[in-house]
């Protein structure tokens, strides 16, 4: 019974990893529900723009490696978009989310990929994500379109509905594995670094 507790107490202390993911699109794509339902298994209809960005934090344990993303959900109207490229510096991982439901919002990725690039920031796993694929019947961006566009840019591509859950928990497992691989026996690269911190914590806080 001691040897577990001390291999629990083990992996928490020694192999939690820290990651620092963003995620960017135009507003009302849905990054935001995205990370409710993640992080706290729920759909909220009347949830408000972020304003600055938001972090929140999600555990998933993988080949006994817990891997700790520390999300920040930027905020998509033009006003805010100058803010975006403070939560730029030191990211492994960027996540841009688009509407299905809406061209302009496939559109504006480019300025996104851009913004990345201008930021200076080595950006190691990049991700284009269609939201709302629940609402087929208004879709107007198809999945070839998107995952073409996904190859051209070195990304890969996913869908989720952050109303359903479909496809959510299956992105990030994805950003996990894809982080591993690319930091596999790295202790600290840019800010990723091992810590000692409580596994079950959860969180979303605003910054403004």
């Amino acid at each position: 019974m001691n040897s577990r507790r001390n291999s629990i107490r083990t992996l928490r202390t020694t192999d939690l990893v820290h990651y620092k993911v963003v995620l960017l699109g135009a507003s009302n794509t849905g990054k935001t529900s995205i990370i409710q339902r993640l992080v706290f298994h729920r759909f909220n209809q009347e949830v408000m723009p972020t304003l600055g960005a938001g972090l929140s934090t999600y555990d998933i344990t993988i080949n006994d490696r817990i891997i700790s993303l520390d999300l920040w959900d930027t905020a998509g109207q033009e006003s805010y978009r100058s803010l975006a490229k403070i939560y730029y510096h030191d990211t492994q991982a960027a996540i841009i989310v688009y509407d299905v439901t809406s061209i302009e919002t496939f559109y504006e990725i480019k300025y996104w990929l851009n913004e990345l690039k201008s930021s200076e920031n080595s950006t190691h796993v990049l991700a284009i994500v269609g939201n709302k694929v629940d609402r087929a019947d208004e879709r107007v961006v198809t999945p070839e379109l998107a995952r073409a566009f996904a190859n051209d840019h070195n990304a890969f591509y996913y869908e989720t509905s952050a109303l359903t859950g479909e496809g959510v928990t299956a992105l990030f497992k994805k950003i996990s594995l894809e982080l591993m691989s690319k930091f596999h026996h790295r202790k600290e690269v840019n800010g990723i670094e091992v810590t000692q911190q409580n596994t079950d914590k959860k969180n979303f806080e605003c910054c403004f």
